[in-house]
């Protein structure tokens, strides 16, 4: 036996745990370096609605995602229904991708789980991205498209012309399912085309045809079957089916066609006959009578109901023959203004009048009588009644009484308005110095010299109007009437309550006019007229007072009007 020593075993003992320590310090930094090399990315195979996005860090899958996903919520989809289309934004209609929720589906994010770690290596598969709905914007949108898209169901109906009735098929309607609309609309948000068929449903109409049958059966054919006589007062007008066919209609109501007539056309065709068995009420008025004011009392009047010929004309459309009769409701119709009432307004005695005369021709002088006429008579309430000169005479017309009149005469103007002129001037004035509210009224452009300096009104049925108001706690009556070519008076008759007083300032900025000389077989010479300012003061004093209440101030500015000589 050789006498060498064993080896010495203590020396592998020390080395064992050195190993070990290697060991581990070399997995854990295996598994750092993994940590390190797969914290806060994507799994390798991942992608979001085919969207790779494997292997990048989720801020740059986030951004990916938003570039490649979400422009899709932008793009315009075609929406197509009953050969029919429009068009929508899904972004506008409150579709979106939740990019974050879609990527947290992936497990994208820092993680010490070898599991987590293998699973970037070795797993990822694609998911659905997460889609967001708004769901009121969707129903809105899926509205507004249904309203170009439908097709809505045609009623049947009954129509009427010639005096005939003529019946018209009702059709089926085809409209949008709005909820699977939304549906479809939200499945086909990320998909590859730009055109969506939206589901329908087929829609009944209202009215059927058994309907339309029963409506002519009870009501049209009737109807158009002969005339309808009204009666009142002993009076008789009858209407024929091609004068009110017109008129008719009918019309769905809770799926049943019920008659409807045009009333105002209806009344309209038979006033003018049960008129003459009708009267409209007077109001109470004032007349004068030698040199007194007489209340005339009202009278009674007697009409009818528009809706009684309505109603009855409808109820007389569904029988046969003679029975085709409506005996018209009367009512009395009292005044609206009582003899009572005039007599508490005070007109009494004259307060104010004034005379005007001025050249005018055989057809202007008739005209200014006509006028006179037609305002004779009026009545102005206390504190309200108004007065408008064109709305009572009316356009100077021969439809209204009026002839054609000259305005010039021999070149000098001498009268206005088909020779209304002289009238709107006696009333402005008239009105004027009882103390009422001038609403309005139009000097001459240039001074006519039968005319009261500054408190001329010119009348012109187009340009110029002559307005004013009964401020006073009276009525007034407006007395009117031309006794002579081209002179009319006007006197108002009420109970005084102001005293007014006039006073005129001198002529002030006189122009003197211009000369033209004229040759020729038409020319016509003429005098030339200045022009000027002029202010009329009147003075307000409560009735039987001496004391000034208040004073206004009238102005008014003429121009001058050329001379014409003739050679």
């Amino acid at each position: 036996m050789s006498d060498a020593p064993y080896p010495d075993r203590t020396n592998d003992r020390r080395v064992i745990p050195w190993l070990l320590v290697g060991l581990v310090v070399l997995f854990g930094g295996l598994y750092v370096a993994a940590y390190l090399a797969t914290s806060d990315r994507v799994p390798r195979n991942t992608t979001i609605a085919t969207v790779p996005v494997g292997g990048l860090t989720r801020e740059a899958a986030q951004a990916r995602l938003a570039d490649r996903i979400e422009a899709l919520a932008g793009r315009r989809l075609t929406l197509e229904a009953n050969d029919s289309s429009t068009s929508l934004v899904p972004g506008d209609a409150g579709l979106h991708v939740d990019v974050v929720a879609s990527l947290a589906q992936a497990g994208a994010g820092r993680s010490w789980k070898l599991s987590r770690m293998w699973d970037y290596l070795a797993g990822g598969r694609d998911y659905p991205a997460v889609v967001t709905v708004d769901d009121a914007a969707l129903t809105k949108a899926v509205q507004a498209a249904s309203t170009k898209l439908d097709q809505a169901p045609v009623d049947g109906a009954v129509t009427f012309s010639d005096g005939e009735a003529f019946p018209a098929d009702p059709a089926e309607g085809s409209v949008v399912d709005q909820p699977a609309a939304a549906r479809a609309l939200r499945a086909a948000f990320l998909g590859d085309g730009l055109h969506v068929t939206l589901p329908t449903l087929t829609k009944d109409p209202a009215v059927t045809s058994r309907d339309v049958s029963v409506a002519m059966s009870r009501f049209a054919n009737p109807a158009m079957s002969g005339p309808v006589t009204f009666t009142l007062g002993g009076r008789r007008v009858v209407v024929r089916p091609d004068q009110y066919d017109a008129m008719l209609s009918m019309v769905p109501r809770n799926g049943v066609l019920v008659p409807r007539v045009n009333a105002a056309k209806l009344v309209a065709l038979v006033r003018p006959g049960l008129a003459k068995a009708s009267r409209t009420a007077v109001d109470a008025g004032v007349r004068v009578v030698g040199n007194q004011a007489v209340v005339v009392p009202g009278k009674p009047g007697r009409t009818f109901d528009p809706h009684d010929v309505t109603t009855g004309f409808l109820t007389a459309l569904r029988k046969h023959g003679a029975a085709r009769v409506h005996a018209v409701r009367t009512i009395d119709q009292q005044p609206a203004v009582t003899a009572q009432k005039v007599s508490s307004w005070g007109i009494s005695t004259p307060v104010a009048e004034f005379t005007v005369t001025a050249p005018q021709g055989p057809a202007a002088a008739a005209n200014l009588r006509h006028a006179a006429a037609l305002v004779d008579g009026t009545v102005l309430r206390p504190r309200t009644g108004a007065l408008d000169l064109n709305a009572l005479v009316g356009a100077r017309v021969p439809a209204n009484g009026f002839v054609d009149a000259a305005t010039f005469v021999d070149g000098a103007q001498v009268d206005d308005d088909a020779g209304v002129g002289p009238l709107a001037t006696a009333l402005f004035n008239a009105a004027y110095r009882a103390g009422l509210r001038d609403d309005g009224h139009t000097p001459h452009a240039t001074y006519l010299a039968h005319y009261p300096v500054g408190l001329d009104a010119g009348s012109d049925y187009r340009l110029a109007d002559l307005r004013f108001t009964n401020t006073t706690p009276h009525g007034v009556l407006v007395q009117a009437w031309s006794d002579a070519p081209g002179r009319v008076h006007v006197r108002l008759w009420s109970t005084p309550t102001w005293d007014v007083s006039l006073s005129t300032s001198p002529r002030r900025n006189v122009v003197a006019p211009g000369v033209q000389h004229l040759s020729g077989v038409g020319c016509v010479a003429r005098a030339g007229v200045p022009g000027f300012e002029v202010a009329t003061t009147r003075t307000f004093r409560k009735h039987g007072v001496r004391a000034i209440d208040h004073r206004d101030v009238l102005r008014v500015r003429y121009i001058p009007l050329d001379a014409v000589t003739c050679s």
